[in-house]
């Protein structure tokens, strides 16, 4: 009787604990797999479900209680015109690639040679939420793929690897910043880890048309650092050194046109960027 209890309440926690994982919502079909659906986070419309139906050059942004956020068709005539072509979707964001508030995302295609089996002529087109190119790269058969995306102390860049008879990598000023989440990576558990151990940065008020306060946290055994400002374009247009004595950078922005710029904290830890916008 004994074993029957104990056996009885193994298998009770068993099927306890196994209740725990449960099925929340379901999209029907084959047009989505692990590598056109993901959560992606956007920017200032926050995380997102987004998957791409390659069939139909479509992508369908879901809110997360699984209703339809966007549906964005890309309108591939206008830069390429072969029926031949398969593709990808990534760095789905509201700010990275324009000032706009409408959805942007890099497209990678390719083509498949004469035999039809074989892939080849790789190429990148940012698509707008309309579904025409903001950004093609330099054309068929240049086999431009692999973009890397990195906020850095000069603006943000993006890095597009080439395989053609010279191999070469392209680097390209981009207008926004990553959300934070592209940073640290989505999903791995570690975004408060990580920015704890690269220091934060917030500002306010933002937008503003004169004094603005920037607060600041340095990383652990970190002392000093610096708060980098500079415009879309990349252009650094200041420097200020800061320290553990006060977490507050008070910044006079009122001689500044009206418009968008970036900020970063930069210590030997790493580095956060963010937006501040100037309105008079």
């Amino acid at each position: 009787m004994k074993k029957i209890t104990i056996i009885s309440a193994i298998l009770l926690l068993f099927f306890s604990s196994k209740a725990q994982v449960t099925l929340d919502y379901s999209y029907s079909g084959n047009e989505y797999n692990s590598y056109n659906f993901r959560v992606m986070n956007l920017g200032d419309n926050g995380l997102k479900y987004v998957g791409y139906v390659d069939s139909i050059f479509t992508v369908n942004i879901y809110n997360l209680d699984y209703t339809l956020f966007k549906s964005i068709s890309i309108d591939t005539s206008q830069f390429y015109h072969k029926a031949l072509i398969n593709g990808r979707i990534s760095h789905v964001t509201d700010h990275l690639f324009d000032s706009d508030n409408e959805v942007e995302f890099i497209y990678e295609y390719y083509t498949k040679d004469t035999s039809g089996f074989l892939w080849s002529n790789g190429n990148l087109v940012i698509i707008n939420e309309d579904g025409l190119p903001l950004f093609i790269t330099s054309g068929i058969g240049n086999n431009d793929y692999h973009p890397f995306i990195y906020n850095t102390p000069v603006g943000t860049k993006m890095l597009i690897y080439t395989e053609n008879s010279s191999d070469s990598v392209k680097i390209y000023s981009l207008p926004g910043s990553l959300p934070c989440d592209s940073c640290s990576g989505i999903g791995t558990g570690k975004k408060e880890l990580k920015m704890a151990s690269i220091g934060s940065i917030n500002s306010y008020p933002n937008p503003t048309n004169g004094l603005i306060n920037v607060e600041y946290s340095l990383p652990p055994n970190v002392n000093q650092g610096e708060i980098v400002l500079y415009n879309t374009n990349g252009i650094l247009i200041n420097k200020y050194s800061v320290n553990n004595s006060s977490n507050i950078l008070q910044l006079d922005l009122s001689t500044m046109s009206s418009g968008i710029y970036y900020y970063q904290l930069v210590t030997e830890k790493g580095s956060t960027a963010k937006k501040i916008i100037v309105a008079k």
